[in-house]
């Protein structure tokens, strides 16, 4: 009887957890709503259409819509914002995704459904339609308008020597080669060109590994230059930008991809004359002499190395998490003055320059005197100035347990700016609320342990209640109250049916827990159960060379024990787990602030382990601590 315990306990797990999933999937695709919408309706070839797509009740299910394959529009993202309400007790979440659209030839264009995956679900949204202008057409409508300074191109992105004579080249270069964690640098692609071509995206993607990368998003047509280079006459168009926010330092080289290009290649004219109109545009012959023909090219350029210096340690604040760029902080309330009892929101505001996804917003301090409820978060990320930006919001409830005069204290945020090369504290101004009430009228605290209770009233006899009034109404069965039943319920065809699919369901969901059990019991199963166990054994070993001198023996212990817990997570050895692994198999998985943790960690323990100066004895035990907490933290979200 024993043997079978484990498949009785596995059956019922998997009837329990698979009826709830049925459920639970039927009530929240029924509260999924997709929303399209594109702006503007009517535009020029070249001219930028945003599309919208608004994902609202998928929680955290919503994965990014799959954008479909289009001959006369050229596609870019341009990020995506989540918003998360608690109203009334009930969770409402909302996804937007944004993508920039660039019409490549006029007329009117149709744009089919778009799939969106929520879950285990699909859906497809509606058809959207918009008109396209032609170049003749749009300089008709339109009133003129300056043209933009030309201005030359930058020295970074400057061919070498060995490169200039070619028809056609690309080179990837940065703004900047040294940068500080999380400070962006900018990847950008410029094509030179002596013959007509049309850019058609990208072959191979950029390999940016330890980079979080955000894309922005096109000008419509390129901008141009005009450069003698090496006694040749090319023009320069910047093609795309890449934002790249280093996530620990070190030395790093990007892998810039290859782009693909269609060339005109023009036969039978001996001068190769050179229409600089027709570049990235449509094309233009005014020889009829000239046999042209357009052939697809691949084209590569150098990899792009990066050198990421730590944080400062000198005047490093205590309460410093990781943010670089240029913030401001905002706190308020909604009313400064409310009866007890009433909610108060306060709603802190964090506007600026850099990477809001990673950026940790300011604790809210223990206020004795309220409740204290989370309600809604929010971020807006813009890119459309070349610059990351936006605005990060966090409203949270206050609800005063009592009438009286109280303060909101002062919020701080530390960040670091790269420019300046200093650490910034901002801090808000407190807020007063005044609570209006009886204090009289407000819920009486507990007693004390030391407070007499009031004695109890005496029992009543029977006899000292009276009767009032009897309740109880007896049913009474005639002999024709069974005429007029029907058919017997277990005759029907319903009742067959519905027992034929309650029987599948339960054969299922048996199969399914009797599969689950088999892979608990497995070695890999065990393997990712006894992870944390198995690392907290390893960890411990660690702390023995917790102590000055010890340095390199405490990391490599340290080292070993997170290597081995990630290993036994995803199923590899210990020597073949990375940074880079870890991050393409949770990138779905772990939130932003859960990846920028590992990847913190990674950082110390190199440190610890390569840099040519000893760590100190409070960073070694903080670097324990860090390895300890995130393991547990990991284990408690079940990744």
């Amino acid at each position: 009887m024993k043997a079978f315990r484990p498949f009785i306990r596995n059956t019922f797990a998997g009837l329990m957890i698979g009826g709830f999933m049925c459920w639970g999937a039927v009530f929240a695709a029924a509260e999924v709503s997709i929303e399209t919408s594109i702006q503007p309706s009517r535009a020029a070839v070249g001219e930028p259409f945003r599309l919208t797509i608004v994902v609202t009740g998928a929680g955290a299910g919503v994965r990014p819509p799959k954008l479909p394959e289009f001959d006369t529009f050229r596609s870019y993202s341009q990020g995506h914002s989540e918003e998360v309400s608690f109203i009334n007790g009930k969770t409402t979440s909302r996804s937007v995704f944004q993508y920039v659209l660039i019409p490549s030839e006029p007329g009117h264009q149709r744009i089919d459904g778009i799939e969106v995956e929520v879950g285990n679900r699909k859906y497809q949204t509606g058809v959207l339609e918009v008109d396209v202008e032609g170049a003749s057409q749009a300089a008709a409508s339109k009133v003129a308008r300056p043209q933009a300074t030309v201005v030359p191109p930058a020295d970074r992105s400057l061919p070498p020597e060995y490169m200039t004579g070619q028809e056609i080249f690309v080179k990837a270069w940065v703004d900047r080669e040294e940068v500080y964690i999380n400070q962006p640098v900018y990847l950008t692609y410029t094509i030179y060109t002596r013959t007509s071509a049309t850019f058609k995206g990208f072959d191979d993607e950029p390999v940016t590994t330890g980079f979080w990368v955000e894309e922005f998003p096109p000008q419509g047509l390129a901008t141009r230059h005009e450069k003698n280079i090496g006694g040749y006459r090319y023009v320069i168009a910047d093609v795309r930008t890449l934002a790249l926010f280093p996530t620990q330092a070190g030395e790093y080289e990007i892998v810039p991809g290859t782009l693909k290009a269609d060339v005109e290649v023009r036969e039978g004219d001996p001068f190769q004359r050179f229409f600089s109109r027709d570049i990235f545009g449509r094309r233009v012959y005014q020889t009829r002499n000239v046999v042209t023909r357009v052939e697809p090219r691949l084209l590569q350029t150098e990899t792009v190395p990066i050198h990421v210096k730590p944080f400062p340690a000198a005047g490093m604040p205590e309460g410093f998490k990781g943010a670089v760029g240029r913030y401001t902080l905002e706190a308020s309330v909604d009313q400064t003055r409310v009866d007890a009892g009433q909610p108060v929101t306060l709603v802190v505001k964090l506007s600026g320059e850099g990477n809001l996804n990673i950026v940790e917003m300011p604790k809210i301090p223990d206020l004795t005197d309220f409740k204290i409820y989370d309600s809604a978060s929010s971020l807006d990320l813009r890119k459309d100035r070349f610059v990351v930006e936006g605005q990060k919001v966090q409203e949270t409830v206050l609800v005063p347990r009592r009438p009286g005069s109280f303060e909101v204290p002062s919020l701080s945020f530390v960040y670091f700016d790269p420019v300046r090369e200093q650490y910034v504290t901002l801090k808000t101004r407190s807020v007063k609320i005044e609570v209006e009430g009886d204090p009289d009228a407000m819920p009486e605290a507990a007693p004390s342990p030391n407070t007499a209770l009031p004695a109890a009233p005496a029992p009543a006899s029977p006899s000292s209640v009276p009767l009032l009034a009897e309740d109880i109404r007896y049913l009474q069965i005639t002999p024709d109250s069974s005429k007029g039943l029907g058919t017997p319920l277990f005759l029907t065809r319903r009742y067959w049916m519905f027992l034929a699919s309650a029987m599948g369901l339960a054969l299922f969901f048996i199969l399914a827990g009797w599969i689950a059990g088999w892979l608990r019991n497995s070695s890999g199963g065990k393997r990712h159960r006894r992870s944390l166990a198995v690392a907290r054994k390893r960890l411990q070993k660690a702390r023995p060379h917790l102590r000055p001198g010890q340095e390199k023996q405490f990391y490599q212990a340290l080292s070993k024990s997170v290597h081995g817990y990630f290993g036994d997570k995803l199923g590899l050895d210990a020597g073949a787990v990375s940074l880079g692994v870890i991050e393409s198999r949770w990138q779905q998985k772990c939130s932003a602030e859960d990846l920028l943790r590992i990847r913190q960690l990674f950082a110390e323990m190199d440190y610890g382990r390569f840099a040519i100066a000893n760590a100190s004895f409070e960073e070694m035990k903080k670097s324990f601590e860090n390895a300890a907490d995130l393991m547990s933290d990991l284990e408690r979200k079940r990744i």
